[in-house]
């Protein structure tokens, strides 16, 4: 956290409203300087993002300052003026439009009977596709939308009915978003052969993600929440994150970077935005869950492997 509201007392900075881990300043097209204050810290890393309108295209240009501690009081050079070649485009994945809305199933299960794939084609390339029943994972397209997750709809099986929906809707106030299934682990992976899911660029080309916004889907929130047949609710000792792991083109590990879906009793209920730019450039990224022992059980985890996402940007 290096953002918000604090009143100076006189010999330090009160509490901070509204905490953020990111500034953003509004700059003029004729403006030669912008400047912004940090908390003295020490910072892992700090980066400036500058966005412009190039021809009508908005494109940016980032700047990383490494590991450093910031001592009150002093300045630090971050970036200098970006030429042309050094602009990028951020395009976005939305699953909005008839293409999309088209891959949305009636909510059956087995979901496209294992044969299903998309591909956004001429934008950010990136595809996926599963050929196998949907109950043994992924990344299938969804509006379903269901406020109320602690009821289920049709008695103690009805949480089959939330795995595609979540209590929001797309992110930013859109109808669609996507949703994630399947997870390995050391019972699973030998007893049912599970490979983990995720997507890839269909052109075989090295990109860098820069973001996606992720949320539960209401089949979790139910089974964190008040829980089911299988996995108890979340307890204060709870920690339930999903994993991305990249690769580059000749499937070799790039990193991996980590979110939160529920800690403690409080599982996400709203669009978040997770940074992905950490794995570097990648062909394709595949995510896991990383359970608490507390929903862990004989046979592996119990909680259902899903979670929603939407808006993957794709840096050009």
């Amino acid at each position: 956290v290096i953002a918000g509201s604090a009143t100076w007392t006189g010999q330090a900075f009160g509490q901070v409203n509204d905490p953020a881990s990111t500034i953003t300043l509004e700059v003029g097209a004729t403006d030669d300087l912008a400047t912004m204050v940090v908390l003295p810290t020490e910072v892992s890393a700090l980066t400036v993002t500058y966005e412009f309108e190039v021809g009508g295209v908005t494109k940016y240009y980032g700047q990383t300052l490494g590991a450093k501690t910031l001592a009150a009081g002093k300045t630090y050079k971050i970036s200098a003026t970006p030429s042309q070649s050094d602009l990028y485009e951020l395009r976005t994945l939305t699953f909005e439009g008839d293409y999309w809305s088209a891959l949305i199933s009636e909510g059956e299960y087995g979901n496209g009977n294992g044969q299903y794939s998309w591909y956004d084609e001429g934008n950010t390339e990136l595809f996926h596709s599963f050929t196998t029943p949907y109950w043994t994972g992924g990344h299938a397209v969804s509006n379903y939308v269901i406020a109320d997750y602690t009821t289920l709809p049709e008695g103690n099986f009805g949480w089959y009915e939330l795995q595609f929906s979540n209590p929001i809707g797309g992110h930013n106030g859109s109808a669609n978003f996507c949703v994630h299934n399947g997870y390995s682990d050391s019972f699973n992976s030998q007893i049912y052969d599970a490979s983990l899911k995720g997507f890839e660029f269909a052109d075989g080309v090295e990109r860098v993600i820069d973001h996606m916004y992720i949320t539960n889907t209401c089949y979790v929130l139910n089974s964190l929440t008040i829980g089911d047949g299988f996995a108890p609710p979340a307890t204060e000792q709870t920690l339930f994150k999903v994993v991305a792991y990249g690769y580059d083109a000749a499937d070799n590990p790039t990193g991996s970077c980590e979110f939160i879906l529920c800690e403690g009793t409080n599982p996400v209920t709203d669009w978040q935005k997770w940074e992905l730019k950490s794995l570097g450039k990648v062909a394709k990224v595949l995510f896991n869950f990383e359970p608490s022992s507390d929903l862990v059980g004989d046979y592996g985890m119990n909680t259902p492997a899903y979670f929603a996402y939407d808006d993957v940007a794709v840096i050009f």
